[in-house]
Formats: structure tokens, C-alpha cells, sequence
């Protein structure tokens, strides 16, 4: 598809929406029902391939021609193969259509954030009306087309002079007749096929650009349509003055949600959101006091400019926003979220108040599991690739003391030293020693063709193993090199092992995570959460920032310890803290043993293991740890513990 008509296509859009909603119904419900499938699958076929990868799509941009305000651009129709009906079907009623399974695979494979925009996008449509409630029974009906009136059951007995007439039971059977049923106020066409081509040209950045964020190459055009848009339904749907606060301010958020693409928004977004409602509210109170304006000519003059003012702030440090946004999403689904509203809401009054109230929540503090960052978010994954990233997550590590089963690693410099480091040492005989079972002195010498076949295998020389480490005082090294059964650590599993320390080691990436919960948790207006620099103290096990290798038979434990402390904002680093929080992340990841031969790593090593004269199947299996992919691979555990602390008793004497 060479160029896609934006317009045509919201045109197309809206004319099924209108020709298959009931006017009878809500209009939050026609929307779930007509327009929330039709979107669906614009969105599938604009961000995915048939085969559902990712695909560059070549879109034509706005311009001075054909754009939004321009009402007279003529439709142009779109190719067969790229229709945005195909992935619905054929059917005429698009009530009847469900997705299909295929459809609904391609929608589960869009990124997380990919259908955060599209669910603020079909909350917007709904927020361009006023919510409708169903009429109560008993209600007085509007009279029918031909002017006919509808006649109660206690108006046709009046003519029969019935006195003794329960005018109650009448009532109730007459207000049990079916009437007839009003239609429901819904959205103008122009409305939704501006919002729909708004939302189908944002979808074409996202393939141009390659992120899920493009607010910063918006348009000046578009940035004053999407203004113009929150402006009409502002004024469309506030009928009191009571109803301004909370309709703007629920238009503004979901506005934020589809331009970052995000579920949540961050405390500073919300508290600039409920700002901006407040300072509209104090400019045009008094001006309708005094009759200067309508609230028409208000909201045109005044919250116009306010909204397009809002969104290039938002453009300016988008990224920052949306790192917050993160955060915020990442702090809402890990926290127990009655404990999250005790520590912001709650005022301790002493140390102890806080060390009851951290015991109260033990358990939601000790076991806070965290998300893998890089699920669905492909901005994540570009991250862990990226030389920048890479440098100053190893810049982090070189402040970090690594242990791997108490082994101290020297410092590295680079990624690549650090595979080479971690392989060797986890591939020792020294490390790993301890791991298997001590064999009987008395033992059968080998057969002569089983010592030769694996002594001349070129697998036992590969990188897999660390030949500075296999023989040992006692002069049995030789005969331990040649245990065809010898489990090694594979290159895959080295290499997740370093991106994990990475992660583990990054103080401004997902490894700070330990950081915000503390800092949400106990900061606040008037206290600073900070990393601790205390030097290591006399029975502590780990000095604070240290990370732990624990290498078991059938896992690998990565463990991150941290420091934090809590100072007074104008004090800080100046008096000793208010309180100090030990904080732990654990990470498992689970090993499982595989031979080498069915590793798709070992295609580009052919010659890593011997074959039989077909070539096809090894005539010996060496075995190597690779990973084992589990639901929950990736996830990590945060506990919390305030310091130990004894208590002083505190006399008073009689001045």
C-alpha cells in the first residue's frame, strides 16, 4: 500500500458505525458494540502483517491539502489486499461479527502500550456525550409520530362511574404496559470522523517512527484539531457549573493516556491535570458572574489555548513523562493497594509509629513481585541493545560488589569482559566443586576407547568450560576432564545471566525499581528518599549495593541488596536520617539440561561435537544448562525491612 487516505478510511469507519448503532441505545454501548471491532482491526492491520510482525508502513503524512479541516477532500478507496474490513469478514451486521481466533492472536501479540491508546482512544468517543441513564418505569413518554397520546388504564374506566376503584392497582398496571421507547442522544458524524482520523494518522507515525510515543512529531494542525475536539465535547457535555471540574478533568486525562500511550499517569501529570482545571475555573467564574461571556465563548477563547498549552508541555520531556507514567503502572499492579494508601495518607507521629506500622504490613512488604519491564513494550527491548544504555549500566556495575557462591569477581569494563568473566567462573571446578556428589576412591580404571573418543572431542576445548579451573592439587584434573557427563553453563544462559546483572546493576533503568517503591512508600512533601552510603558495619553480612550469584543445581539466584535513607528536605545528608530501609531483589532464573547438539546456538559451531558417518545424530551427548522458560521467567521479588533500632528509655527528672 503506498499511501493511505486517512480521511477516507475514518469516513468509511464512521458511515458502518452509523448505519448499524441503535438509537435506542446508550451510547457507551453502541460504541462497545459498532465501533470497538472496526477499530480493533484497523489497529491490526495498520500495526501488523499478515503474519503478525511488525511492518513499516508508508504513510502519507498530514499536509495543507488533505488534512483534517478539510472537509471537501474527495474519498479515494483502498486497495483490495489492505482493507480495513478484511480482518472482520463479509457479514453486513457488524453486531453479529466477533473476531476471529486468528484476528485475536494478532491482537494479543500488539504491545501493551499499542492498546492503551486504542482503550483511550474509544473512551474518548464515549466521553464526547453526556452519559445517559435508561428511563424509569412510569416516566411521562413524548407522544408518538402521528400525535396519538397514550391512554392509562384509569382514564378508560373513567366513563363507567366505577367508584370504588383502587386507583393504586391501576396505576401500577398501567405503568407495567409497554410504551414506547425514547431514542438516546448520540455523537454528530463529523465528531467521530475527526477523532477517527486522528487516531488512524497517529497509528501511521507509530509505523513510521518505530515507537509507541510520537506526541513529538504531532503537528501544529493536528495538536489544535485534537484541542478543538476536547473543547466541543467539554461544551457538549456540561450542562452545571458543578459538572465542569469533573467532565474536563476525566477529557484531559484520557487525552494524556491515548498521546503517551499509556495505562496510567504518574501523580505530577495528574496534579498539572487538576492545576489547569483549577486556573480555567478561577478565569471564567467571574466572567460569567458578571455576564462578560457565555461559557461557550468562554471555553472557545480561554480553554483552547490552556489545552494546546498543555500538550507541547507534554511534548517537551516526553519521554520523562512517560518514564513517570511507567512507573506509576509499575507501582499500581506490585503494591497491595490498601498498604500503598496507609503510608501516603497516614502521618507518623514517632519512629516507633512507623516500625508498628511496617509490621503491621510485613507480609505485603517482604513479598512485592515485579514485572519484567520488556513485556510488550518494545522500547524496553531496543534499550537492552543500545551501546549508551550498555555503558552506563557497566559504569553502574563497577560500583557494585558481585559475588558468585561467595567468590568475589574483580571489576569489568566492558560487556563483552564481563561474559568472559562470568564464564569462567561459573564453568570452574572451584565454583562448582561443592555441587557434585564425591565419588567412591576405589574406583574402575576407564575403558581405553571411551577415554580417547572424548579426549580427542574439540567440545571439551570450547569456550564452554574454563581450562584454568579443572585440575586440582590431588593430580585427579585429567580424569575429571574426560567425564563425558561434565554439565557446563551455556552461552545463552551466560548471556541472560548478564543482562539480568545488567538490569540488576542499572540505578536509572528497571533496576531502580527498589528505589521508587521505597520512595512511594515512605517519601513525601516534606522527606527525601535517598540511597544510602553507609560504610559496611560489624556483623553485616553485605554492605549495602552488593549482588549475590547463588549457583545451584537446577537455578541461578541473583540477589540485589540496597540502602535507603529518609532525611528531611532541607536537611538532607546534614543530620543523621529519620530512618534507614534495607531493601532485597531476588531473581530465579530456572536451568534445565539440554544437550549442546539441540541448542540453537551450537548451529553456527558445527564442530562442537562429533557425528556418526550420517552426519546427523552426535555420538555422544554432552549436556549443558540452559535456561527454562516458565510464566513467571523474568520476575522479581522485593522485600523491604526497616533497620534495626533499640529502643531508649528517656527519663524525666524534676527540674
Amino acid at each position: 500500500m503506498s499511501a493511505l487516505n486517512a480521511r477516507s478510511l475514518a469516513q468509511e469507519i464512521a458511515s458502518r458505525y452509523f448505519a448499524n448503532y441503535n438509537p435506542y441505545e446508550r451510547h457507551r454501548i453502541n460504541v462497545e458494540q459498532c465501533l470497538r471491532e472496526p477499530v480493533t482491526a484497523v489497529t491490526i492491520n495498520l500495526l501488523t502483517n499478515a503474519n503478525g510482525e511488525v511492518e513499516v508502513l508508508k504513510a502519507s503524512e498530514p499536509s495543507t491539502e488533505h488534512g483534517i479541516l478539510n472537509h471537501a477532500e474527495e474519498e479515494q478507496k483502498l486497495k483490495n489486499g489492505s482493507k480495513w474490513q478484511d480482518p472482520l469478514g463479509t457479514s453486513s451486521n457488524i453486531i453479529e461479527i466477533d473476531l476471529l481466533e486468528a484476528d485475536m492472536k494478532l491482537y494479543e501479540g500488539l504491545h501493551r502500550r499499542s492498546k492503551a491508546r486504542m482503550e483511550a482512544f474509544l473512551e474518548g468517543v464515549v466521553l464526547l456525550v453526556a452519559s445517559s441513564t435508561p428511563p424509569a418505569a412510569g416516566d411521562k413518554k413524548s407522544s408518538a409520530v402521528n400525535g396519538s397520546k397514550d391512554i392509562s388504564l384509569a382514564d378508560g374506566l373513567k366513563g363507567f362511574s366505577i367508584k370504588d376503584v383502587n386507583t393504586k392497582l391501576l396505576r401500577s398496571i398501567s405503568s407495567g404496559q409497554p410504551t414506547k421507547m425514547e431514542k438516546q442522544e448520540q455523537l454528530e458524524e463529523l465528531d467521530l470522523v475527526t477523532r477517527l482520523e486522528l487516531y488512524i494518522r497517529c497509528l501511521c507515525r507509530v509505523k513510521s517512527q518505530g515507537s509507541e510515543c510520537v506526541l513529538a512529531v504531532e503537528p501544529a494542525r493536528a495538536l489544535k484539531a485534537r484541542a478543538k475536539a476536547i473543547v466541543n465535547a467539554f461544551v457538549g457535555t456540561v450542562s452545571t457549573v458543578r459538572q465542569q471540574s469533573p467532565i474536563l478533568t476525566r477529557l484531559l486525562v484520557n487525552l494524556t493516556k491515548e498521546l503517551l500511550a499509556v495505562n496510567y499517569l504518574s501523580a505530577d501529570l495528574i496534579r498539572t491535570i487538576r492545576r489547569l482545571v483549577s486556573d480555567y475555573e478561577q478565569q471564567t467564574s467571574f466572567a460569567s458572574l458578571a455576564f462578560l461571556s457565555t461559557p461557550d465563548n468562554s471555553a472557545e477563547k480561554r480553554l483552547t489555548p490552556m489545552i494546546i498549552h498543555y500538550i507541547k508541555f507534554l511534548q517537551i520531556d516526553w519521554k520523562g513523562r512517560v518514564a513517570d507514567c511507567e512507573v506509576e503502572r509499575m507501582l499500581t499492579l506490585a503494591l497491595d493497594q490498601d498498604m500503598r494508601k496507609t503510608f501516603k495518607t497516614i502521618e507518623f507521629q514517632s519512629i516507633g509509629h512507623l516500625l508498628e506500622t511496617c509490621a503491621d504490613f510485613r507480609p505485603q512488604l517482604q513479598k512485592i513481585e515485579l514485572a519484567p519491564a520488556h513485556l510488550g513494550d518494545p522500547d524496553c527491548k531496543k534499550l537492552e541493545d543500545d551501546p549508551d544504555t550498555i555503558r552506563q549500566a557497566i559504569r553502574d556495575l563497577q560500583r557494585e560488589r558481585i559475588t558468585v557462591n561467595g567468590h568475589l569477581l574483580p571489576p569489568v569494563t566492558s560487556r563483552k569482559e564481563l561474559i568472559h568473566l562470568l564464564q569462567q567462573t561459573m564453568n570452574s571446578r572451584t565454583l562448582t566443586a561443592t555441587l557434585i556428589k564425591p565419588r567412591r576412591k576405589n574406583r574402575k580404571p576407564r575403558r581405553k576407547g571411551e577415554s580417547s573418543d572424548h579426549s580427542n572431542s574439540e567440545y571439551s576445548e570450547s569456550d564452554f568450560t574454563s581450562s584454568a579451573a579443572e585440575s586440582d592439587a590431588n593430580g585427579h584434573g585429567t580424569a575429571r576432564e574426560q567425564q563425558p557427563h561434565r554439565r557446563n553453563f551455556h552461552v545463552s544462559t551466560i548471556d541472560v545471566l548478564t543482562k539480568r546483572l545488567l538490569v540488576a546493576a542499572s540505578r536509572t533503568g528497571t533496576g531502580g525499581d527498589a528505589y521508587f517503591v521505597v520512595r512511594d512508600l515512605f517519601g513525601g512533601e516534606d522527606v527525601e528518599v535517598i540511597p544510602s552510603d553507609m560504610l559496611p558495619t560489624h556483623g553485616r553480612a553485605m554492605r549495602p549495593g552488593s549482588i549475590e550469584i547463588l549457583v545451584r543445581l537446577a537455578s541461578v539466584t541473583i540477589k540485589c541488596h540496597g540502602s535507603f535513607d529518609v532525611y528531611p528536605k532541607s536537611m538532607v545528608r546534614v543530620c543523621e536520617p529519620l530512618i534507614q530501609l534495607h531493601t532485597t531483589t531476588t531473581e530465579t532464573i530456572s536451568l534445565r539440561e539440554v544437550r549442546a547438539c539441540d541448542s540453537m546456538e551450537d548451529d553456527d559451531h558445527p564442530d562442537d561435537y562429533e557425528t556418526d558417518q550420517s552426519g546427523k545424530v552426535p555420538k555422544k551427548a554432552v549436556m549443558v544448562l540452559q535456561e527454562q522458560e516458565k510464566d513467571k521467567a523474568g520476575w522479581r521479588t522485593l522485600a523491604i525491612r526497616p533497620a534495626l533500632y533499640e529502643k531508649v528509655e528517656v527519663f524525666n527528672t524534676p527540674s
